[in-house]
């Protein structure tokens, strides 16, 4: 892996391997430095229990790896290091607006407050419209379709 497929994965955030600190103070860990490859190190602050990204460091080849475990032996034997497995894939949050109608559906017939958090979080006047001609499809209550055309007809006035 040369420096541009390192610089690429650490874009990407997905580096080959990841230690965590395992204790609440201060670890300072060798490594060799990403792009020139020479060693250097890195002080680990964050807290452990958290996964805080300050406790972490990353390896972002196989060289690197290796690196790290030679020069800091010490700290895996005694257990102030440990690998570390992110998270699989990085969650991206859908926006409502990306949601399809049975999507839509599902939040109309969500209890009372969801509902009520839902509604008051969207700023799209084609979503409400579309949530509210779902709600009248499905016959819901004079109360649900009220408050889908309050937060309705409160955007386009804004707008």
């Amino acid at each position: 892996m040369d420096n541009k497929d390192i610089y690429s994965a650490m874009q990407q955030e997905k580096p080959y391997k990841s230690y965590i600190k395992t204790v609440i103070s201060r670890v300072y860990v060798n490594i060799l430095d990403p792009f020139d490859e020479s060693p250097s190190g890195v002080l680990l602050f964050g807290d452990h229990r958290r996964g805080e990204e300050s406790g972490i460091v990353d390896a972002w080849n196989e060289k690197q790896d290796r690196y790290i475990k030679k020069m800091n032996k010490p700290l895996f034997d005694d257990s102030l290091l440990k690998v570390y497995e992110r998270p699989s894939d990085i969650v991206v949050e859908r926006r409502i607006e990306d949601f399809s109608d049975p999507e839509l559906l599902e939040i109309v017939n969500s209890p009372w407050f969801s509902l009520v958090k839902v509604v008051g979080e969207v700023e799209n006047v084609p979503v409400l419209n579309r949530m509210l001609e779902l709600a009248r499809e499905a016959d819901k209550s004079e109360k649900v379709t009220g408050l889908i055309e309050s937060k309705l007809s409160d955007l386009q006035l804004n707008s």
